[in-house]
């Protein structure tokens, strides 16, 4: 059965033809001019979407990132330091050598000339350093004036200080090897002043351990020789370059010898107050 009364329409043509009507009615479909205008519509709906969506995720990343990764060096909570320039980290395994067996430092060895060496190499020579007057104005703390050195000023990095007491320790664990038999004095240190010394140099090296808090996680391996879990003895740990840090203290050794019992009147340097 045949249907005479159906009219066919173009779809979306690009113009009009003569035979269109001037006006279109509510049943016709959208002309094309009307679609040409909503495209820009359309199109910065999808950028904004498309934006929104990626400022989001990169948040959610930076989130991650700030929560999970650690900073290797989180400038904007540091005290200046002049010696910062020095720092360079470095991957690091660690000796423990505390049970039979187990390779051991010459830090750890027995007492002798060898290893009293060894330690005197570690900070002995250049423990006390001078910076200029531009670098001790911002130092957290104020120092002194080098008597002789009016331009330089006296500072020590603390490193040197607690492996001192470091050293003070082993030495008092030995004093079969380290302690004078006429006196019992260990070094310069007198016996009478040992106990005391000693409480302030295990106290210091809690700090400093405190301070730094190594967070490097420990782990445990598994023995079939004596079939007991133990600690790994080398795990891998993030440090600071040491020979760095010591290159830095040669290059600012004090030059003069500081005179304790001199005064200098110094207004030029401030107490930072944090």
């Amino acid at each position: 059965m045949a249907h005479t009364d159906i009219e066919y329409k173009p779809l979306f043509t690009g113009a009009y033809t003569e035979d269109s009507p001037a006006e279109s009615t509510g049943d016709d479909v959208f002309p094309a001019q009307r679609l040409v205008g909503i495209k820009p519509v359309i199109f910065w709906i999808v950028v904004v979407v498309y934006s929104t969506v990626t400022i989001f995720l990169a948040g959610a990343l930076y989130e991650n990132y700030r929560y999970e990764c650690p900073k290797s060096s989180p400038r904007e909570t540091l005290l200046y330091s002049p010696a910062q320039e020095a720092v360079v980290y470095e991957p690091k395994s660690f000796v423990l050598g505390h049970s039979k067996g187990q390779a051991k430092t010459i830090f750890g060895a027995e007492p002798s000339a060898e290893v009293d060496e060894a330690w005197n190499d570690l900070y002995n020579v250049f423990a006390v350093s001078q910076i200029p007057a531009a670098q001790a104005k911002l130092l957290p703390n104020k120092t002194l004036r080098v008597p002789g050195d009016t331009g330089n000023y006296i500072i020590g990095l603390s490193v040197f200080h607690e492996l001192h007491c470091l050293d003070v320790i082993r030495k008092a664990l030995n004093p079969d090897h380290y302690a004078d038999p006429a006196t019992g004095d260990i070094g310069n240190i007198v016996k009478a002043d040992l106990p005391i010394h000693l409480n302030h140099c295990v106290d210091m090296v809690r700090q400093a351990l405190m301070c730094a808090a190594d967070i490097t996680p420990l782990i445990w391996q598994w023995h079939e020789d004596v079939q007991k879990a133990r600690a790994a003895p080398d795990v891998v740990h993030t440090c600071r370059n040491y020979d760095n840090i010591v290159q830095w203290a040669k290059a600012h050794r004090m030059k003069h010898h500081f005179d304790d019992t001199v005064h200098i009147e110094d207004d030029t340097i401030v107490v930072r107050m944090f």
